[in-house]
């Protein structure tokens, strides 16, 4: 239970460090949005090969693209806000 305990408090402390990054804006680079955005695609090309439907994933493609169109590629994937923030034009 220790160990579970100590994977729960770690899991959370990460959320909440993207979360505090989406809210002030400091995208300093944990992971690249551009590295993310492959890694949903490769995981969409998996699915449809076997057939599978990943509507939530195809969505979460959508928004990492959006994000990239606004040269946010670069910057660490929670700056993936920024595609939910700034209007499209």
């Amino acid at each position: 239970a220790s160990g579970q305990n100590q994977r729960n408090q770690t899991d959370s402390g990460g959320q909440s460090c993207q979360g505090r990054k989406m809210i002030d804006s400091e995208f300093s680079v944990q992971a690249r949005l551009s590295q993310h955005l492959k890694d949903v695609r490769l995981m969409l090309d998996a699915a449809s090969t076997s057939g599978l439907n990943l509507s939530l994933a195809e969505t979460h493609r959508q928004l990492l693209e959006r994000a990239e169109s606004l040269g946010l590629g670069e910057l660490d994937n929670s700056a993936i806000i920024e595609a939910i923030r700034r209007p499209a034009s």
